[in-house]
């Protein structure tokens, strides 16, 4: 199978944009369908189905490059580089979404857009100012927590 985001910066928030989008978000409230495989919860048994999918090892959406997928949407994302909709202008590189191709633009030309609100710390993506701050600003918050208790 051909992953399509592979060095990809934004990849959780691609994964919870199509969670958002195909309703694959785990219930807030008591879910009556539970995956059996990783415990996620959803509000319908349709969207348990259609999460059962990333867990088997069948790719039935195929491309006419060879890309398979566990998921329709996956191959209707995948299809977008093919139409050269996001297609860097500085190299052959292309991308399933317009986000993903600014942050690999702004590496070309060195263009750090986007800072972290709490340090000011700069990113050429959107995407590594979230990771950023996760990764060491959550952290550091949780850290403090853990030792007031």
């Amino acid at each position: 199978m051909v992953d399509i985001f592979k060095g990809c910066n934004q990849r959780e928030t691609i994964a919870d944009t199509i969670n958002e989008l195909t309703g694959l978000k785990e219930a807030e409230t008591t879910a009556r369908h539970v995956c059996s495989q990783c415990g996620k919860s959803f509000y319908s048994e349709g969207y348990l189905k259609q999460h059962l999918n990333l867990h088997a090892d069948e790719t039935p959406y195929k491309c006419r490059c060879g890309a398979q997928f566990k998921l329709k949407l996956y191959l209707a994302r995948h299809m977008k580089i093919h139409s050269g909709q996001f297609t860097c202008k500085y190299c052959p590189a292309a991308f399933p979404c317009a986000s993903l191709l600014k942050g690999h633009e702004n590496s070309h030309t060195g263009n750090k857009e986007f800072s972290c609100e709490i340090c000011g710390k700069l990113f050429y993506a959107k995407g590594d100012v979230r990771k950023h701050r996760q990764k060491v600003h959550e952290k550091k918050r949780r850290r403090i927590k853990a030792s007031s208790r």
